[in-house]
């Protein structure tokens, strides 16, 4: 019978401690969570930052015979990721397709990494 009893009441202590568990991990999660919200709406000089040009070249000829030639071709394309990784340290980088050069490859055009002196 004592047995019984002390089971019972491992059980409703149990039962009493996990709730109070639950809501101070739930607690926990609430603050991450309005953390994590405030970062996201900190604004552009946060997080990365993408942008880019895009050229295009556009040629008529008019013929004698009335056949006319039309041509539309992608002259330049760039492409810039700028990030701002802590406080201290920043990166940018830029990709860069040019036509006719670079055996018509995409190349890095630029990759900068800035940073200020860290005092301590």
């Amino acid at each position: 019978m004592k047995r019984n009893n002390i089971i019972a009441l491992s059980a409703l202590v149990a039962s009493m401690t996990m709730p109070s568990f639950a809501a101070t991990e739930m607690d926990a999660l609430r603050e991450r969570l309005a953390v994590l919200e405030s970062q996201m709406q900190a604004g552009p000089e946060s997080g990365i930052t993408i942008g880019g040009v895009i050229e295009v070249e556009y040629g008529f000829e008019d013929l004698a015979a009335g056949n006319d030639e039309n041509e539309l071709t992608l002259a330049t394309a760039e492409l810039g990721f700028a990030a701002t990784l802590n406080d201290n340290f920043g990166a940018y980088l830029t990709l860069l397709y040019e036509q006719n050069e670079n055996n018509d490859r995409i190349i890095v055009d630029e990759a900068v990494l800035t940073g200020q002196t860290i005092d301590g």
